[in-house]
């Protein structure tokens, strides 16, 4: 299973973004990086997270961003997303 979290800067400025991914052992900091204006990247969770990363992330952003989490089933046989939440 790979568990992505896509992140989308629709903005005219860079964004900075730092992950930190929720599991039942406690907090595991992810990436940080800098999305450039217009830009989407995506970081696969399996990365940060060893084993079935069944997670849930916290984005932290200075700018606007969007988020979702896909994740792909073996030989991408399934798939589900989810999308983001502000507060």
């Amino acid at each position: 299973m790979l568990t992505c979290i896509v992140v989308q800067n629709p903005g005219g400025e860079s964004a900075h973004i730092k992950l930190t991914f929720q599991t039942g052992s406690g907090e595991v900091l992810g990436p940080e990086a800098d999305l450039p204006a217009g830009s989407r990247t995506t970081f696969l969770a399996n990365n940060y997270v060893p084993g079935n990363p069944n997670v849930s992330t916290k984005v932290e952003s200075d700018k606007p961003v969007v988020c979702e989490r896909p994740v792909y089933g073996a030989g991408f046989s399934w798939a589900t997303a989810s999308i983001g939440y502000s507060q």
